[in-house]
């Protein structure tokens, strides 16, 4: 074999493999890409858990005012 052949056989050989390499790598990328976007709806679901945590305790404290309030009331009607 000649130095032309030997050198298009490299050629040919590392093209397969830069080809080979190309597809892994894409192919992590995507999966990568994929645990990104589960992420991110967990985030989601998290985030609308701890909207309503926020709410039920903004109406706990709703009700404690109105209960501190109230007695606040009597205990002013029952200085009068």
């Amino acid at each position: 074999m000649n130095i032309k052949t030997n050198l298009t056989i490299v050629l040919a050989i590392l093209s397969f493999a830069g080809a080979i390499w190309l597809i892994t790598e894409n192919n992590a990328l995507h999966q990568r890409e994929m645990q990104m976007i589960d992420k991110w709806f967990d985030m989601e679901d998290d985030i609308v858990k701890l909207e309503g945590e926020v709410q039920d305790m903004k109406n706990q404290m709703d009700r404690i005012e109105m209960m501190i309030d109230g007695m606040t009331e009597v205990a002013n009607n029952k200085k009068k």
